[in-house]
């Protein structure tokens, strides 16, 4: 991902989190499709890998 640590970086994590707990977001994939979505897809590089 291409943002730099700080607030926004925080939320993005927690608003995963927030997800995986939820059921939502069950693998990388739906991670990186959620983060795109919820946080502008041009912050998000989709050939990281973790």
């Amino acid at each position: 991902m291409a943002i730099e640590p700080g607030p926004q970086f925080k939320q993005i994590l927690d608003a995963v989190l927030d997800g995986k707990l939820d059921g939502k977001l069950k693998n990388h994939m739906d991670e990186l499709k959620f983060v795109k979505t919820a946080f502008g897809n041009d912050q998000v590089n989709p050939n990281c890998s973790g």
